[in-house]
């Protein structure tokens, strides 16, 4: 293989564990979003209900609407991107939770406090305080699972 590319394989690896700490960084909101989207939802068809008993039976003449159609389209509009975030969101979930099963509890333990929780980069230091190792080789063993991670999710 010539160097062009070998600098092009590597440089796409970069980029998809790049996107794979994206998504896990993700982690927490997407799970907020699976759990409370359904509430989400039928809070928007909830309001637009109310909105569809104050139509009254006599249909608008000479082009335009009213007020209360111009909202239910907004509505209806708000209600197509929420289920479709909702969705994403279940199957982002779904999908994420069998990969990292894949894992073995350390390789988890390390992507977990390293990228999922928001607790302002102490993730290494974390590593290193649990397995009693130094700086270098917890950089090392979470970099192998985030490298095991990203091959699971890209095959």
């Amino acid at each position: 293989m010539n160097n062009s590319a070998t600098w092009k394989i590597e440089y796409i690896s970069e980029y998809k564990e790049k996107i794979v700490i994206a998504m896990l960084r993700d982690w927490y909101d997407q799970h907020w979003k699976a759990e409370y989207g359904k509430d989400h939802l039928l809070a928007i068809t909830s309001h637009m209900e109310g909105k569809i008993s104050n139509i009254s039976s006599v249909p608008v003449s000479g082009g335009g609407g009213n007020k209360i159609e111009d909202q239910l389209c907004a509505g209806l509009d708000k209600k197509v991107l929420a289920e479709y975030g909702y969705n994403n969101a279940r199957e982002y979930v779904d999908e994420m939770s069998q990969t990292l099963a894949r894992l073995t509890d350390d390789e988890r333990y390390m992507l977990e406090v390293r990228f999922i929780e928001r607790d302002e980069g102490r993730g290494i230091e974390k590593i290193m305080d649990k397995y009693y190792i130094s700086k270098t080789e917890a950089y090392r063993r979470s970099n192998d699972a985030l490298k095991r991670l990203t091959k699971l999710i890209f095959w």
